[in-house]
């Protein structure tokens, strides 16, 4: 997950984190102590206040974590200038058991870690 030059994260089913990598805490200047929780929302209300629209990158991500199922991609602006590719996808293992979602960014345009 270290290898990539995207944002990932990975969320279990009660939306606590199981993985995510180092470049969610540059792209998005995450303090530690949000970094070292589990508990998604601490991290959702730090990227929510960097982002132009925050009820609709809020709506976005509640709407998804009600319709597990699905998959979705869009771009989210950020207050300095910066834009993000946001891909978000159920995790599913082979037996079909859902196991969370994952989430990641990608930079289009200069963001905030440049």
């Amino acid at each position: 997950m270290e290898a990539t030059a995207d944002a990932i994260l990975v969320v279990d089913p009660n939306q606590k984190r199981i993985l995510v990598n180092s470049k969610i805490a540059t792209l998005f200047h995450v303090p530690s102590a949000i970094m070292n929780n589990d508990d998604d929302s601490l991290l959702l209300n730090h990227v929510m206040s960097l982002v132009n629209s925050p009820d609709q990158f809020i709506s976005k991500v509640k709407y998804l974590y009600e319709h597990v199922t699905e998959t979705s991609t869009d771009r989210v602006e950020l207050k300095d200038g910066g834009m993000l590719e946001r891909y978000s996808a159920p995790v599913v293992g082979k037996n079909g058991v859902n196991f969370g979602r994952i989430w990641t960014f990608h930079e289009v345009m200069g963001t905030m870690s440049t």
